[in-house]
């Protein structure tokens, strides 16, 4: 893991901007192919979330098992960072190497989520 991802996993911001001015880039993946965002947002640093996005993170970036961070979000019912990502964009309808999206994965009762991801 690069400390680019350990700064987002531990929410450390300052480290983080420092790797990001230094030249490291947001999109860089460890071997499983999560970026920072995914990290910052599996640990729940809505505000690392933030600081990457205005940076160009991509909103919709998977990591090798094709969850999205919107999927990150949910799985780990960060409903905070869910709303976030879904005004950033984020794909609510994506589908991972199981086939399933966020909306399906979604046990909490997230109305906002459920209605926006299913066709009326």
């Amino acid at each position: 893991m690069d400390a680019i991802h350990t700064f987002a996993r531990e929410g450390e911001l300052d480290n983080l901007l420092k790797c990001i001015e230094s030249g490291v880039s947001v999109h860089l993946q460890d071997s499983e192919g999560r970026t920072p965002m995914h990290w910052a947002i599996d640990r729940g640093h809505l505000k690392i979330a933030e600081a990457l996005l205005s940076r160009n993170a991509d909103v919709n970036a998977k990591d090798n098992e094709g969850q999205t961070l919107l999927h990150y979000a949910v799985m780990c019912e960060r409903e905070d960072i869910a709303k976030f990502l879904v005004k950033q964009n984020a794909e609510k309808d994506t589908k991972d190497n199981d086939g399933n999206s966020p909306v399906d994965l979604c046990d909490s009762d997230w109305p906002w989520l459920q209605h926006a991801g299913k066709a009326e």
